[in-house]
């Protein structure tokens, strides 16, 4: 696959995840919602596997406030609620403002193709 080709792909996944990430917030927030009301933590640990995917794709997609905050949830998971509420706030924002300005992902390798 070509450079060019490589950078496509990789744009078009990035806008795909920046309209999926509504619903992954909301999956993110009921999941959350649902551990704090009632304690159930088979819904903390959906949580928690939320956030690392918010996290690990945001950092695919050089989207840094994204991974902070989801970060920042995935680590406040064991302490009590109301940590949660900046980074939930935070993401939401961040999300929102990747939707206005989607972000544009430049391949970056130190890989030398070899020449036949």
């Amino acid at each position: 696959m070509s450079r060019e080709a490589l950078e496509q792909r990789l744009n078009e996944l990035a806008a795909q995840f920046v309209n999926e990430l509504p619903l992954r917030l909301e999956a993110l927030d009921s999941a959350l919602e649902s551990w704090l009301l009632d304690g159930d933590e088979l819904q903390r640990r959906r949580a928690v596997e939320v956030a690392h995917s918010l996290a690990g794709s945001g950092t695919l997609f050089g989207l840094e406030e994204i991974t902070r905050h989801a970060r920042a949830i995935e680590e406040a998971l064991g302490q009590p609620g109301p940590e949660l509420l900046p980074h939930r706030v935070g993401l939401h924002l961040t999300a929102a403002r990747a939707r206005v300005c989607p972000p544009v992902v430049r391949f970056q390798s130190n890989i030398t193709q070899s020449t036949k």
